[in-house]
C-alpha cells in the first residue's frame, strides 16, 4: 500500500509535466480538484453516510474553506505553473523540504516541537539541499523554483493549521470540504481559460490521472496507511516520492537526473529525517511504554516520585474531562498525583504518531478491553514535554 501511494504521488509530477504542455495552469488546476472531489463523491455512504458528512461539512465550512484554498486552490497552482519550465522530477524534489516548514510551523505556533539538537542540524542540512538545488537553476528558473518552496510552505502551514482546527473532522469530511472548496475557488479561472478547442488525450488522461488516483484515491490510501500502520510508517511515503518522480521524469519524458538534483535529494532526505524526529520514532514509542511502566508502579507503590522523572522539567499536564489542572512542572506533577492518586493500572490499546506526538487510546485494568480515553504525549529533551490525559470512555479511532 506504501508503495502503491508513493507511486502514484510521484506521478503527479509526470502528469503535471504533460497537461501544462497543452492547457494552462489554471484549466490543470480546476480539472484537477473537479475530478478529485467527484471520485470522493461514490464513497460517502460507505465512510458513514451523507447525513453524517453534511453536518461534518457544516460544523467545519470555514476551516475547510481556508484549507482548499491554501492546500488546494493556490499550491497546484503553483506547481502547475512551475512545471511549465521546470522538470517534473526537479519539482519533486524541491517540494520534499515540506516537512521541514512543517517542523517550523509547528514549533513557531503549536509549541508542540522543540528544534533543537538533532533537528535542528536536520533542519539546517534539509535546507542546504534546498539552496543547492535553487542555485543549480539559471537565472529564469530560478523563480518557478521558488514558487514550488512556496507550494511545500502553503502544504506545511495547512497540515499544521488542519491539525489544530479539524482535528474532531473525520478524513472524508477534511478532504470532501478541501477538494469540493478549491472546485469553487478555481471555477472562475477555469471557465476564463477554456481552450478553444478539445485537448489531447494526454492532457485530458493526466487531469483526470491527477483528480481521481492522486488526489481521491491517494487520500483514501494515505489515512488508510494511518490507521493500519501509524502515522510514522505512512510518512515514510515522503521518502519515495521524489526519488520515484526523477524516474518517472527520466523514463517519460527524458528528462535528465543531475548530479545538484541528487545531491540537493540527498540533503533534503536527510534533513527531513533529522529534522522531522522520524528517525526517533522508536525512541518515542519507548518514550510512552516508560510512562506507562512508571504510571504503574506509581499505583502499586504510591510513590509518584519515580514517575515524574520521565516528565522534563518544565513539562506540563492537562486533564480533560475533569476540573482539574493544567499542571507546569515535576514538582506539581507530583504533587497532583499525590493529592488524587489513581486506583487502578491502565494499559495501552493502539498507539499512532501524529505531528510529532505519541497519541494511544488507554484502558484500565479492571476494564481491560474498553477505552477510558486518550493520552496525548509530546517528546521534550529526552522526557516528556507535554502529557493530555482525555476521559472519554468507549473512544474509537477511525
Amino acid at each position: 500500500m506504501l508503495l502503491a501511494l508513493a507511486a502514484i504521488w510521484g506521478s503527479s509530477f509526470l502528469f503535471i509535466k504533460v497537461a501544462v504542455r497543452d492547457v494552462t495552469p489554471g484549466e490543470v488546476v480546476f480539472g484537477r480538484v473537479l475530478v478529485g472531489t467527484l471520485c470522493l463523491l461514490p464513497a460517502v455512504p460507505f465512510l458513514g453516510g451523507w447525513a453524517k458528512a453534511w453536518a461534518g461539512l457544516r460544523r467545519f465550512w470555514r476551516p475547510l474553506l481556508l484549507l482548499g484554498v491554501f492546500n488546494a486552490a493556490v499550491p497546484f497552482w503553483l506547481l502547475a505553473w512551475s512545471e511549465q519550465k521546470l522538470d517534473s522530477g526537479l519539482a519533486a524534489v524541491l517540494q520534499a523540504s515540506m516537512p521541514l516548514f512543517t517542523a517550523l510551523f509547528a514549533y513557531a505556533f503549536t509549541r508542540s516541537e522543540r528544534v533543537t539538537g538533532l533537528r535542528l542540524v536536520g533542519v539546517v542540512t534539509g535546507f542546504l539541499g534546498v539552496l543547492l538545488l535553487v542555485g543549480a537553476q539559471p537565472r529564469g528558473d530560478v523563480l518557478s523554483a521558488l514558487a514550488v518552496l512556496l507550494t511545500a510552505c502553503l502544504y506545511a502551514g495547512s497540515s499544521v493549521f488542519a491539525g489544530v482546527r479539524l482535528r474532531d473532522a473525520s478524513v472524508l469530511v477534511t478532504s470532501l470540504g478541501a477538494l469540493g472548496f478549491a472546485t469553487l475557488a478555481t471555477l472562475p479561472l477555469g471557465l476564463a481559460q477554456l481552450p478553444g478547442e478539445v485537448p489531447s488525450w494526454k492532457t485530458i488522461a493526466s487531469i483526470v490521472a491527477l483528480g481521481g488516483a492522486g488526489l481521491s484515491v491517494a487520500y483514501l490510501l494515505y489515512f488508510a496507511l494511518i490507521a493500519g500502520s501509524g502515522a510514522s510508517y505512512a510518512a515514510l511515503v515522503t521518502y519515495l516520492v521524489p526519488a520515484l518522480a526523477l524516474v518517472y521524469g527520466a523514463v517519460f519524458l527524458n528528462e535528465p537526473i543531475t548530479a545538484s538534483a541528487v545531491g540537493g535529494l540527498a540533503l533534503i532526505i536527510a534533513g527531513v529525517a533529522l529534522g522531522t524526529g522520524t528517525l526517533g520514532s522508536r525512541r518515542m514509542a519507548g518514550l510512552l511504554d516508560d510512562h506507562v511502566a512508571r504510571f504503574n508502579a506509581g499505583v502499586r507503590t504510591g510513590r509518584w516520585d519515580a514517575m515524574v522523572g520521565g516528565f522534563a522539567d518544565d513539562a506540563e499536564m492537562e486533564f480533560r474531562g475533569v476540573p482539574v489542572g493544567p499542571f507546569v512542572g515535576r514538582d506539581a506533577i507530583a504533587a497532583a498525583y499525590r493529592e488524587q492518586p489513581p486506583d487502578d493500572e491502565l494499559r495501552v490499546l493502539e498507539q499512532r504518531r501524529v505531528n510529532g506526538r505519541i497519541e494511544a487510546r488507554y484502558a484500565w485494568l479492571a476494564e481491560p478491553d474498553v477505552a477510558a480515553g486518550e493520552l496525548l504525549l509530546t517528546p521534550a529533551d529526552g522526557g516528556i514535554g507535554k502529557l493530555v490525559v482525555t476521559f472519554d470512555r468507549g473512544v474509537t479511532w477511525a
